[in-house]
């Protein structure tokens, strides 16, 4: 009896503590979406993938020139002629799929260096407005990854923190309904 009685008053007290807390949540991929700096960001992404695929292009349209200039004089080549152009064509494609994994591990590093002043910026807003308004926990709630699978809308400190940021939230589209475009 003594051991149930303690398991209750533990629980009472663990809830109780619990119950202390404030929690707030945000959305936090709906205000860094429309941060200048993300906006610019996102063009200097652009420019780099862009610059990317163009080198890309150009090495690819050298080895398909490469490939069909073997198949236009291949009838004439000798065995050992045809084996070393096509180790050519070979190392051709092989260079290919290193420029790929290259690009791919450029791009994620490019990003990730291009949003950590993102991340960080939204960070410190996020801890003003939690110090600001006493909330011990704020959690992620949006479309990507979150955290928050359910939160009464007075606990919601999107507006908040975007207020802090200086940034104007885009209207949030009304289930159902279809956004009419700018100008209409």
């Amino acid at each position: 009896m003594k051991y149930v009685l303690s398991l209750l008053i533990l629980f009472c007290s663990y809830s109780i503590g619990f119950s202390q807390h404030k929690i707030g949540y945000a959305n936090v991929e709906a205000i860094i979406s429309q941060m200048p700096e993300y906006k610019t960001s996102m063009t200097e992404m652009e420019t780099f993938q862009r610059k990317l695929e163009e080198r890309y292009r150009i090495k690819n349209e050298y080895a398909q020139s490469k490939l069909q200039e073997y198949y236009d004089i291949e009838k004439n080549l000798t065995m050992d002629q045809k084996k070393s152009k096509e180790e050519e064509l070979m190392k051709l494609e092989e260079e290919l799929k290193q420029f790929e994994k290259e690009a791919q591990t450029e791009i994620a590093g490019k990003q990730e260096l291009l949003m950590a002043p993102l991340q960080e910026k939204m960070s410190k807003a996020i801890e003003e407005v939690a110090k600001e308004n006493g909330y011990n926990f704020v959690l992620n709630k949006g479309a990507g990854i979150s955290n928050v699978l359910y939160g009464q809308k007075d606990l919601d400190v999107t507006e908040l923190i975007a207020k802090k940021l200086g940034v104007t939230l885009a209207p949030a589209p009304v289930p159902g309904t279809t956004p009419t475009p700018p100008g209409k």
